[in-house]
């Protein structure tokens, strides 16, 4: 491990908290704070991510030189002057105020919890960092250059909601900004929100019942709400209201609700309606992104562009990215969202050479469980599993015998999507295994796609794949081959979210793919997260054993075991 001074960047307050620790210049190890309590996109404080790291590490919180919050309390300063300016044009609206003493009051929250801070890290340094900034540097540092365009685009980071940024090291510098209430992650959660899913979460499902939909029917009204601009959009507060950090206030108003259906109530019958609305809004949503890169591309010189924030999380709007050519080369990080800006926090009060560890490439940066630490969490739920001596052949015996294979082994991946290490495999040639994994394993929606894993090298043969995509962050149209010999894993769409690797990012996933080619002739798996629904993907042998429980899985390889049903 490098040596030097301990250094934490910790993101927490709204949701997906995290811990990234450096020793040194070094990434020590990140944790995203519901892979340890199951809690999904918690927002609590990270004492559990943070108590691992130091164990980890063999250090206490007495050893921390510096901590670095990925939140900045000026910023939110600025909102509330910008809000109570503009209540005060307006002095009878209600929302208006509302508007500004919600910003008061996150101002006052983000003080509370930088105090938090220094009683938690009684020797450390504390200090604040622009969200954005946070965002910037992690997704630099991932594609491992020094100069790149980054797009950052979220729902919020203090008052901006969308930053084009040149970056040179850690010389930052902004091209363009906009800010609250102009946000494409906050129009895409209120429809979200509006066609019966959680805000935060159910985004992806959004964008996966798009497919099902008509895209012209309701185009006029997203095209009005979420209007193009020289110097990226604008949201039209006649449909969009403006932000109150409250839930108490609708994001949407009942202008939009006449234009397009009323909100339909979590857990009731989808309408063709609903992915009408849906549709619509995917297709803005690239429309916008697409218009960012091109004023991105016009504006800074890099020929790479990074992006992040929880909008680059939307990969059928990457993939259209990737495929526009308009840069030579488009990376996003594996924890693109609010969970990686722990990460970034961390390398603002590092210097150059910070951005330069490979580690800040790698996905495989959560914790790794003992033999004890698995044998422990089996003798608590009174399990035996027998030593997988060969674990590759085991899986392997177990996909081609159309069995669904549930995989906790090594260190945790960073962000939302499992990538091999805390995994749900499957055949894509055993017959009706996505109705199964809907319907029995992952108990969701049967519109919701899975996803492939194949080698590097074969993923031009079965998709068009400008970028490589290790972190599953684009959709990419499929060919003919892919829609002949795995038409599992291709979408309604015609594209899949796929993720490629090379034997160096996973020899153990990439041998497995080599060796069921070898059996099959076709050099792909299904990829899918461990957990259970409503819960974080696995990150403990505990929470992948209640997986394993309750999806109906029909094994179960932990670390060095295998456990069988």
């Amino acid at each position: 491990m490098a040596e030097g001074p301990l250094v934490f960047g910790i993101t927490w307050g709204t949701h997906d908290s995290s811990a990234a620790l450096f020793q040194g210049d070094r990434l020590s190890g990140f944790v995203e704070e519901e892979r340890l309590s199951g809690q999904k996109h918690t927002g609590k404080f990270p004492s559990l991510a943070i108590a691992r790291l130091l164990r980890e590490a063999g250090a206490s919180v007495e050893d921390v030189s510096s901590v670095s919050f990925a939140f900045h309390a000026r910023g939110y300063a600025t909102g509330l002057a910008c809000a109570t300016a503009q209540a005060c044009r307006s002095p009878f609206q209600r929302r208006g105020w509302a508007r500004a003493a919600s910003y008061g009051a996150v101002h006052r929250h983000t003080h509370r919890r930088l105090r938090h801070l220094r009683e938690r890290f009684p020797r450390a340094k504390v200090v604040d960092t622009p969200h954005h900034l946070c965002h910037s540097l992690y997704a630099q540092a991932a594609s491992g250059e020094e100069r790149v365009t980054t797009l950052v685009v979220d729902s919020i980071g203090e008052w901006r909601t969308t930053s084009i940024i040149a970056t040179e090291g850690l010389r930052q510098q902004p091209h363009l900004w906009l800010a609250d209430p102009h946000s494409l992650g906050y129009a895409y959660g209120a429809v979200t929100e509006h066609l019966g899913y959680r805000r935060g979460d159910g985004e992806g499902t959004v964008m996966a019942l798009a497919a099902l939909g008509d895209r012209e029917r309701f185009r006029p009204v997203m095209e009005q709400g979420i209007a193009l601009t020289p110097d990226g959009f604008r949201l039209n507060p006649g449909l969009f209201a403006k932000r109150v950090f409250s839930s108490s206030w609708p994001r949407l108003t009942e202008c939009f609700d006449r234009e397009t259906a009323p909100a339909r109530e979590p857990g009731s019958p989808l309408r063709s309606v609903h992915a009408d609305i849906a549709a619509a809004l995917q297709q803005r949503t690239e429309e916008v992104l697409l218009h960012l890169t091109r004023l991105a591309a016009a504006r800074t010189k890099a020929t790479t562009l990074c992006l992040a924030g929880g909008v680059a999380m939307n990969c059928l709007g990457l993939g259209r990215i990737s495929e526009s050519g308009l840069f030579d080369r488009v990376v996003v990080p594996p924890a693109p969202a609010d969970g990686g800006t722990s990460i970034g926090a961390g390398l603002a009060v590092l210097g150059d050479e910070a951005l330069r560890d490979p580690q800040l490439r790698r996905w495989d940066l959560g914790p790794e469980f003992s033999e004890r630490e698995i044998n422990e969490a089996l003798a608590a739920r009174g399990l035996a599993a027998a030593k997988a001596l060969n674990p590759v052949e085991t899986v392997l015996e177990e996909l081609l015998a159309g069995r669904i294979v549930g995989v906790c082994r090594g260190r945790g991946e960073a962000g939302p999507r499992a990538l091999g290490h805390r995994s749900i495999l499957a055949s894509p040639l055993t017959p009706g295994i996505t109705c199964r994994l809907s319907s029995r394993v992952k108990q969701r929606e049967g519109f919701r796609p899975f996803a492939p894993v194949m080698p590097r090298e074969v993923v031009a043969d079965y998709f068009r794949a400008p970028d490589p995509s290790p972190y599953m962050s684009f959709a990419l149209p499929a060919r003919d081959r892919a829609r002949k010999e795995v038409p599992a894993v291709v979408h309604s769409n015609g594209s899949a979210r796929v993720q490629s690797l090379s034997r160096e990012e996973d020899p153990y996933l990439y041998e497995l793919l080599q060796r069921f080619a070898a059996q099959t002739g076709v050099p792909v798996l299904i990829n899918t997260s461990l957990n259970v629904k409503g819960a974080a993907m696995a990150g403990t042998p505990t929470a992948a054993i209640e997986s394993f429980e309750a999806c109906e899985l029909d094994g179960l390889l932990l670390g060095g075991r295998y456990l069988r049903r």
